[in-house]
């Protein structure tokens, strides 16, 4: 319950720093319940961090998980770590 709320807290803050968190955070809210989540809302994600991972201060929680490459691997359909390979 703790996490819970610390992590609501975290998210109400409105600047850039915890904007990738509530972009994929709401991705898995949205998919949930999706057995199958279709290849456009993986490249609608990928676009959107894309985006996001030019602002320095949000880049900045790449550094933890790089949701980006993970996108990456769901729509080009490859392994994490090929996806991870072809950023560098």
């Amino acid at each position: 319950d703790s996490l819970i709320k610390s992590l609501r807290r975290i998210l109400l803050r409105k600047d850039a720093s915890v904007e990738i968190q509530r972009v994929i955070l709401s991705f898995a809210n949205s998919t949930l319940t999706k057995q199958n989540i279709e290849l456009k809302q993986w490249k609608a994600l990928e676009a959107k961090l894309l985006t996001l991972s030019k602002n320095k201060v949000a880049a900045g929680s790449l550094n933890l998980f790089n949701y980006l490459v993970w996108t990456k691997a769901h729509t080009s359909n490859i392994k994490f770590a090929e996806a991870w390979k072809s950023i560098r």
